[in-house]
């Protein structure tokens, strides 16, 4: 030990003040011993499982007495436990840069890089398998969503397949009832009218034939061409008369009801059924005389 006062060294360390100048050592030597006591007491917390108050005595150790080997692995085992494991690495890294042949310093940096290189791949491990996991249910949710998607569609094909077929059903319906109406409009001597359309163009062919006769022969036979004249006039005037009340009541009826029976076959084609019988109108020659 050397003086502090005086150029006075190689003190004796049982020497209570300096043989040259008679300074008091006694503070000085208490300083010099605490880290000492501070790493004893550090030992003996630890011991008792006080961690927090073991870690604190140790580190100021550390911190007074830079080169204690001891402190430093101790401070290092406390950090480690408390799972500062890069500090407690650097604490021991340097005890054993101050004694590159401490066996305990090299034991636990060995140890320490062994478990830290564990619990790296136990951390790869993990959220490798959280990876997996999250994109399992990722996969699961889109399977979901597809499959509802195509159900939703699936359901909206079938509900607007089977709203046609009713809305079809439906028209067939309407339209096979409005067959019987409609037929019971036809006008009540459309068969008259029809029955004598067709006589007066019997007569009136048979008549321009008989005059086609009387003209080969009208110098030997004059009245009877001027009573055929006659007759053909007035036939013509009657099927004229008989041909426009006829175009005016029983034609539009035809006309609607062959429109009401295409309708009909149109709505039963688009429903795929067993064809309906209609009833159909009477066809009546309408060739000129």
């Amino acid at each position: 030990m050397k003086c502090p006062v005086c150029p006075q060294d190689n003190i004796a360390d049982d020497a209570g003040c300096c043989p040259n100048c008679g300074t008091d050592l006694s503070a000085i030597r208490r300083v010099e011993r605490l880290p000492t006591a501070l790493l004893n007491e550090a030992i003996a917390l630890a011991q008792a499982g006080a961690t927090d108050l073991a870690l604190a005595r140790a580190a100021a150790a550390a911190v007074m007495d830079g080169h204690c080997v001891e402190a430093k692995l101790l401070l290092g085992r406390l950090l480690w436990k408390r799972g500062q494991a890069d500090d407690a690495m650097h604490q021991w890294q340097e005890a054993l840069a101050l004694d590159k042949n401490c066996e305990e310093a090299s034991h636990l940096l060995r140890e320490a890089r062994y478990t830290a290189r564990k619990r790296a791949i136990r951390r790869v491990s993990a959220r490798v398998g959280v990876a997996m996991v999250l994109v399992g249910l990722v996969v699961a949710v889109c399977f979901a969503i597809v499959l509802s998607i195509h159900n939703l569609q699936t359901g909206a094909e079938q509900r607007l397949s089977r709203i046609e077929t009713l809305q079809a059903e439906h028209d067939r319906k309407v339209i096979e009832s409005l067959v019987p109406l409609f037929q019971s409009l036809r006008p009540l001597n459309a068969d008259e009218l029809t029955n004598r359309l067709r006589e007066l163009t019997n007569q009136h062919a048979e008549l321009e034939s008989l005059m086609a006769q009387y003209e080969k022969k009208w110098s030997l036979l004059p009245f009877r061409l001027h009573d055929a004249k006659r007759k053909l006039t007035e036939c013509k005037r009657q099927l004229e008369l008989c041909r426009a009340e006829y175009e005016a009541r029983v034609v539009p009826w035809e006309e609607g009801m062959k429109k009401l029976q295409a309708a009909a076959m149109s709505v039963q084609g688009s429903t795929s059924s067993r064809p309906t019988s209609m009833p159909t109108s009477e066809t009546v020659p309408q060739g000129q005389p």
